[in-house]
């Protein structure tokens, strides 16, 4: 904190020794709260493993149905909570003939955008700790069709 006003510029930023880029800084005043963009935390290694079973169903005509499982986890190598924000993302199609739909969801995102699909959560990775996301999806398409993105 500074008793004083800090001027508006660019800004050399750095994490320790090591530099982590520039940023445009506006006018702020004494005790305001700023966010500073410091890059990727190398230390933080998200891991994002994807499981899929493949079934056929339908009476008349089949269709191939795949339901995957995305599990997302996060470790905390640092000695005190680490507060994250989660992004991730439900496949979208235009096409008439593949219905996806979502499962469930634990725990359950902070939102869920229709639309695009975007996912979001708010974790605090415990001290020590890890923090596992997991949700489910299912894609249903006629027979023989192959997915492309």
């Amino acid at each position: 904190p500074s008793p004083t006003a800090l001027p508006g510029g660019t800004a050399n930023l750095s994490v320790g020794d090591d530099p982590a880029g520039t940023a445009s800084l506006s006018l702020m005043a004494s005790g305001e709260t700023v966010t500073l963009p410091l890059g990727l935390d190398r230390a933080v290694k998200p891991v994002r493993n994807v499981k899929l079973v493949q079934s056929e169903k339908g009476v008349f005509s089949k269709d191939d149905v795949g339901e995957y499982t995305v599990t997302i986890e996060i470790a905390n190598p640092y000695p005190s909570p680490l507060p994250l924000r989660v992004l991730d993302q439900l496949p979208l199609s235009n096409d008439k003939n593949v219905e996806i739909k979502a499962g469930p969801m634990e725990p359950a995102p902070v939102s869920q955008d229709k639309v695009s699909g975007a996912l979001e959560w708010r974790v605090t990775v415990p001290v020590g700790g890890k923090s596992t996301l997991r949700f489910t999806y299912t894609i249903r398409r006629p027979k023989g069709w192959r997915l492309h993105q």
